[in-house]
């Protein structure tokens, strides 16, 4: 299965550990964010050689963690957002199925195993059992459980849970992303987040919201993601075993 990891930011709220290294090899209960995420792809049935990360901010260091994954490298991640860093993995994604991570998520084993066996065509992995908050990518969705809306800007009452930056996407939704994306790279909308272009298609698309069911995952953004990412990951390693 083709996956790619988003990990080209630079981590400016976690500065100064992320000066010298990418979010990606922070260490989290032991093990770098990275190494938490290859672990729990392979664990899902996906080959090393199958994942491609997208690379930026101090690559070299990724590049001599994850030997074997495919990196694409964006040069100017400094000044673009993750919709253009997904943008650069067209020629090897558009109108393929494959499966999205964002580097700096901290999540069970069991969600990648979730996102390969379900049989609806695109999902989106959704934390619908934790309380919203005010900053998160937040999902609408229909009564069949199709979603219908995503944005940091959705009404908190009017949501049905939080995307937590895992998901899985079939050709006909990665050609139409793909072709979106394409439109808002070629007017310069290269500072916004892919999430973006994945809501001006769901009209026409489908995606499916895929709970959590409860099981732990953070998003590391700044330090206090960090610190409780260090209770999250004991957690995640006591029901792992």
């Amino acid at each position: 299965m083709n996956t790619i990891i988003l990990a080209a930011g630079e981590g400016r709220r976690l500065h100064p550990l992320t000066l010298e290294r990418p979010k990606a090899m922070l260490n989290v209960g032991g093990r770098t964010l990275i190494e938490r995420a290859l672990d729990g792809l392979q664990n899902a049935g996906i080959s090393m050689t199958d994942i491609i990360i997208l690379s930026g901010h101090k690559s070299a260091l990724l590049e001599a963690a994850a030997p074997e994954c495919t990196f694409i490298h964006n040069k100017i991640y400094d000044s673009t957002n993750n919709i253009y860093s997904l943008w650069l993995a067209r020629e090897r994604l558009a109108g393929e199925e494959f499966i999205l991570l964002n580097s700096d998520v901290l999540f069970s084993k069991k969600m990648a195993v979730d996102v390969l066996s379900d049989d609806r065509e695109s999902v989106l992995v959704v934390d619908d059992v934790s309380p919203l908050v005010t900053e998160e990518m937040r999902v609408k969705v229909d009564g069949k459980g199709r979603i219908t809306e995503i944005a940091k800007t959705l009404d908190v009452e009017e949501s049905a849970g939080e995307y937590i930056g895992l998901a899985r996407f079939g050709r006909d939704f990665s050609k139409a992303l793909f072709e979106r994306i394409g439109e808002m790279v070629s007017t310069d909308q290269t500072d916004v987040w892919y999430e973006n272009a994945i809501n001006d298609i769901l009209d026409t698309f489908p995606l499916y919201s895929l709970s959590t069911r409860g099981m732990p995952w953070i998003e590391i953004d700044d330090h206090g993601d960090l610190d409780r990412a260090s209770e999250i990951a004991k957690k995640i390693d006591d029901l792992e075993g």
